[in-house]
């Protein structure tokens, strides 16, 4: 659905594009979402390798941090295993 909206934007068919918007509507939506939750994701892995290698913090206070990272990630991948059921 993706790349048939794209194609037909690109082309200028704004007939076609609007068509596909209309019958394709929520896979759209949930394609923007699902995109936003990857990045989401991809920057919480890069907040948790950093705590993960500093020195000055306590093994406690890293799992601590770890762990309310992992229950964000958690709730990402809840909310977009709902969005496509």
């Amino acid at each position: 659905a993706w790349a048939s909206y794209q194609a037909a934007i690109k082309s200028g068919d704004v007939e076609l594009a609007r068509s596909i918007q209309e019958e394709e509507g929520p896979k759209l939506r949930n394609r923007m979402a699902i995109s936003a939750a990857k990045q989401q994701m991809a920057e919480l892995g890069q907040r948790a390798k950093k705590i993960d290698g500093d020195r000055l913090l306590s093994a406690e206070a890293k799992r601590e941090r770890l762990n309310e990272m992992e229950q964000r990630r958690n709730a990402i991948a809840e909310r977009v295993a709902g969005l496509t059921n």
